[in-house]
């Protein structure tokens, strides 16, 4: 009945769906064959990109009998229809490319991003025949991939061990990638393989139109099952302490030996909280309820030691620990250091003897981030686990999104209770970490129109996005706001963004921009000087192509310095750019908006060497840094994990803008998404061996496998189901693995056979507990467990040579049932252990 049931449900697993902006998915018996598309309208040989469907809206519908339409016609003269039908397992796609232009235009359709682990690389078929298949002429330099450049109709066959996708399109006008072969990526999905087509030329007598079909042939079903196993205990080494042996930020100065001391149990200090501030940092980190248990005294305190702002020294003898701050955020420095130096030693916590001298390169450090319904209890836990130690000062809060007396009516899912934000401005005050708001305030409105709201004050009130500052009713909302907002944070700086005013639902005119600005720029200093802030905003619209390496939408030097004329003096330029480009030398835009009389602090985002780079000019500048956060438009740890790396570049700004390091991110010895994940999910840490019980089949005797604190007994044949490795394709489904006694939580060390993207659920863990009761964990690709030959760090665990530790919480647990959400994973089941 079980299998009955599995099979039905795998079968069911056929569909297609489209999403705005992402496009279109297909899944065919389990199998995500198509995982996005796009087109995009473009003039002559890209000199200008017309509309995306990645960043424009489209119209989806869907009938009774699944057929998906999906329409755009803009007021700029696209005119497009796209239906997608889906009978058994054949897709057919028709496309219709309309343009209501005088001139031509072209049409790049990215029909669909067909999922490449699917499909052998060397077993893809060429229709007619290869030789009516050319290298594409022209583009970028280097792109080797095929396209059409027969006669007649052209089509590919791509195989794999899962089976057959057909793919034949009515036009001539047809490309191929597999950037596996061609080593050549031209999308953000460097998994699947691109078919397209490159330019469709459209007029407005005369549109694109045409046909693709899409027909999948499995290689056959494998029958899904459940396989049972009974696991007997032994008592081993399950934890072990995994101190590191890396100070994030480097210190300027340290001398530590090899001889250490247990931390003193008698602690003094200037103020109490500084004592608490230590045991609690210590106690996060070990499993140990007093951290303190050594002769001798800790002394905690504030003094001038002749060191700039921030610096602080540590001094540690033989019966003496001391921890001097320049001033309270550089004792507060020191404190976290000295957390980070505690390492175990015969079960309690010990310090290295010798001294650190430290104090920051750039003075100004801050993260962006916006706001969010969880943001409270996100960003505070990130506060404490990440950004304290990291050394940040400053934090720029996106706050448009909360729920604002002054913003009635445009509260969405992403608002931020008022309350809640109260709170967070608090909490980083109290860690002395400055929050300046960040609220746009002339393009970037999208926010301010939600709901319908306020579109009277829209340039534009058909694509809402940029408000007509010239109206008294414009001037006087954004008044009222700022004055809410400013009474909430009482700051020292406001943030009035400003970045990519005419980016979408502007005329084409920048010189109606220019004038806009110069009308609006002077009103927003007037509500800084009201309230005795300082002035911050984006800088792109002030800068000009040459003068900086990008995000220069000044059009030319004499509009990009007419511009900045009417920004007030003084002011904060947050100078973002975000090229992958290492060269301090690169970023001149720094000098010549010092030399404008403005303050420049420079912006960042993920790429490690703009991060390098742009660090290190700021430091020569006398600039300050600021690492930007695009994640959506929400501060969630679920947006974290969907973009880890743009957290991971946290630390590595957190590096530079306090050590000034010289070695480039791939010198520095460590890897900063790691180090993100052991200090956000890692466990507390034993201070000594600690034994439980590894769980493995009668006779299993594998070598021991190490992953951070967790120690495995290696287990083999405890595979699930992929087609994709010949001993895996005939695997469970599911495993259902028992106990021969009850243990207090469970760790398992997962692989997986095929590489998925992610944030995509992998499988479920049902945990079957002593009082009969059942609790399920479920598992994603990338949070959770990576695959072989994946060389990133699963996001929430320990991960070595791919093998990741996955705690599945605390109970009294009989066992476990581990369900795979797919047919195709392969999960590998590589180790349990236990704590008794």
């Amino acid at each position: 009945m079980l299998t009955a049931i599995l099979v039905a449900q795998l079968d069911s697993q056929s569909s297609i769906n489209y999403v705005p902006r992402r496009g279109l998915s297909w899944i065919q018996n389990g199998y995500p064959l198509v995982k996005g598309s796009m087109f995009q309208y473009y003039r002559g040989d890209w000199e200008k990109g017309l509309y995306s469907t990645n960043y424009n809206a489209q119209s989806v519908s869907k009938s009774a009998d699944g057929t998906i339409t999906v329409t755009v016609d803009e007021p700029s003269g696209v005119r497009a229809k796209l239906t997608y039908v889906l009978k058994g397992e054949k897709l057919t796609i028709q496309y219709e490319f309309g343009w209501r232009g005088s001139e031509t235009v072209n049409v790049e359709n990215s029909l669909g991003y067909v999922w490449g682990p699917l499909f052998a690389p060397n077993k893809t078929v060429l229709k007619p025949n290869s030789e009516a298949w050319a290298p594409f002429p022209g583009g970028a330099p280097g792109r080797t991939y095929p396209r059409f450049k027969g006669d007649g109709q052209p089509g590919i066959v791509v195989e794999g061990p899962a089976g057959t996708l057909s793919i034949d399109s009515t036009s001539n006008e047809f490309a191929f990638n597999d950037p596996r072969v061609s080593q050549e990526i031209i999308h953000e999905k460097p998994q699947t393989l691109w078919l397209g087509q490159l330019r469709l030329p459209v007029t407005s007598d005369k549109p694109a139109t045409g046909t693709i079909t899409l027909q999948w042939k499995p290689s056959g079903s494998a029958q899904p099952r459940v396989e049972k196993s009974q696991l007997v205990s032994r008592s081993e080494i399950v934890r072990s302490p995994y101190p590191s042996q890396t100070i994030i930020p480097q210190p300027k100065e340290s001398s530590l030996s090899t001889t250490s001391i247990a931390i003193p149990q008698r602690a003094v200090a200037t103020h109490e909280k500084w004592i608490t501030l230590l045991d609690n940092q210590l106690t996060t980190q070990y499993d140990i309820d007093n951290p303190r248990t050594g002769k001798g005294e800790i002394r905690l305190r504030v003094e001038d030691i002749k060191l700039p702002a921030e610096g602080y020294a540590i001094n540690i003898q033989n019966d003496l620990v001391e921890v001097i701050g320049q001033d309270e955020l550089g004792l507060r420095h020191g404190i976290t250091t000295l957390n980070q130096i505690a390492v175990p030693s015969r079960g309690v916590l010990a310090l290295p003897m010798g001294t650190i001298k430290d104090w920051p390169s750039i003075g100004w450090r801050g993260v962006h981030m916006f706001v969010g319904p969880s943001a409270l209890q996100f960003q505070s836990d990130l506060m404490d686990r990440v950004l304290i130690p990291l050394r940040y000062n400053q934090v720029v809060l996106q706050a448009e999104r909360a729920s604002w007396d002054s913003m009635k009516g445009t509260e969405t899912g992403l608002t931020m209770p008022k309350s809640d934000l109260e709170k967070l401005v608090t909490r980083y005050k109290d860690n002395l970490i400055e929050p300046t708001p960040l609220i746009q305030s002339m393009g970037h409105m999208e926010w301010f129109f939600a709901n319908g709201k306020n579109l009277d004050l829209a340039l534009n009130p058909k694509e809402p996005y940029t408000i007509d500052p010239r109206k008294a009713a414009t001037q006087r909302k954004l008044e009222q706001l700022w004055s809410e907002v400013v009474g909430v944070f009482k700051p020292k700086v406001v943030h009035f963004g400003l970045d990519e005013v005419s980016m979408t639902g502007f005329p084409g005119d920048e010189s109606l921009l220019t004038d806009l600005w110069k009308q609006h720029l002077p009103f927003l200093g007037q509500i800084a000087a009201k309230n005795k802030v300082e002035m911050m905003l984006w800088g792109d619209v002030l800068l000009a192509p040459g003068e900086a390496p990008d995000a220069t939408n000044g059009v030319s030097k004499a509009v990009a310095a007419e511009r900045r004329s009417a920004v007030p003096k003084g002011s904060i330029i947050a100078d973002w750019h975000y090229k992958n480009e290492m060269n301090p030398g690169a970023y001149t835009s720094l000098g010549l908006l010092k030399a404008d009389g403005f303050k420049s602090v420079a912006s960042t985002w993920y790429q490690p060497l703009n991060i390098y780079g742009f660090a290190h000019a700021a430091k020569d500048a006398g600039s300050g840094v600021l690492q930007t956060t695009w994640a959506g438009y929400e501060s969630s740890e679920a947006n974290m994990l969907r973009e880890f790396k743009q957290f991971g570049a946290y630390v590595l700004m957190g590096e530079y803008a306090w050590s000034g390091r010289t070695q480039d991110p791939r010198q520095l010895g460590y890897d900063p998404e790691k180090v993100l994940m052991e200090w956000y999910y890692g466990t507390k840490q034993p201070v000594a061996a600690e034994f439980g019980f590894a769980m493995a089949p009668t006779g299993n005797r594998g070598q021991k496998i190490k992953l951070g604190v967790w120690q495995f007994q290696q287990l083999d044949n405890l595979d699930l189901q992929s087609p994709m490795e010949e001993k895996q394709a005939k695997a469970p489904t599911i495993r259902e693995i028992v106990f021969d006694k009850p243990v207090s939580s469970v760790c398992l060390a997962l692989t997986q056979t095929v590489k998925m993207d992610d944030g995509e659920q992998v499988a479920t863990v049902t945990l079957n507990l002593a009082d009969g009761k059942t609790r399920d964990v479920p598992l994603f690709y990338g949070w959770d467990v990576r695959a072989r030959g994946d060389r990133e760090t699963a996001f929430r665990h320990w991960t070595n040579n791919y093998v990741s530790a996955v705690e599945l919480g605390t109970a009294r647990i009989t066992g476990f049932k581990l369900t795979q959400s797919n047919p195709y994973a392969g999960l590998q089941i590589k180790g349990i252990s236990a704590r008794s």
